[in-house]
């Protein structure tokens, strides 16, 4: 079965990268196949494998949007392992993220309301799977849908720690300069989206193009 690894941190400097970068590079030596799914609108983790992010046609952002699936994404580096590029794409664009776990009584509540937003394609929905097993977390998609365009996982809940999170759900709101505008503790509802959250994802539009 495969592993998931997230390095998250939203200070800069601490090693992100270099970490991620050689974690791939040290299990292909050994035989191993690794991908690495570069998320740092920097790109960073993918020039350090090797990439030309300015030649990459096809990127995360794409895959986040739902443009084209992860596999036309995917670049082999002379690492011997595969990347998921990443470059400047990623900025200056608005997304929510929600906090979840499938031992949430809570979460289940608002799953139906977060299918509903995620088919009205207003922003891009990513999930943080806190505190969870990966088993179980799949299941839980698989029976009930699945409404992010990508979902990290977070066991031992070290991630969630760093976006501010007590519990689940939590969601929020990160605007086109990559900073938390807004957060909201319970369950998700359409009429806390339509009044909370989409005046605020119409002005972090409006803010990120005046950015560019």
């Amino acid at each position: 079965m495969a592993r998931v690894f997230v390095v998250a941190n939203q200070k800069g400097g601490v090693g992100k990268t270099s970490i991620a970068v050689n974690l791939c590079a040290s299990l292909a030596h050994y035989g191993r196949r690794a991908l690495l799914v570069d998320l740092d609108p920097q790109g960073n983790a993918t020039t350090g494998s090797g990439i030309d992010k300015g030649a990459c046609d096809r990127t995360v952002y794409g895959v986040l949007l739902g443009e084209y699936p992860l596999t036309q994404a995917v670049r082999r580096c002379d690492g011997e392992y595969d990347v998921v590029p990443s470059n400047r794409e990623l900025a200056g664009k608005p997304y929510v993220v929600n906090i979840w776990g499938s031992w949430c009584v809570a979460c289940r509540e608002e799953h139906e309301t977060l299918m509903k937003i995620a088919q009205r394609g207003e922003i891009p929905l990513v999930g943080l799977n806190w505190k969870d097993e990966l088993p179980l977390a799949q299941r839980w998609l698989q029976a009930l849908g699945n409404p992010y365009l990508v979902s990290a996982f977070d066991p031992e809940g070290n991630v969630g720690i760093d976006w501010g999170a007590y519990g689940a759900p939590e969601t929020f709101l990160v605007d086109a300069r990559g900073i938390v505008v807004y957060k909201f503790v319970s369950p998700m509802t359409i009429e806390v989206w339509e009044r909370e959250f989409l005046p605020r994802i119409e002005k972090s539009g409006q803010n990120g193009a005046k950015g560019e």
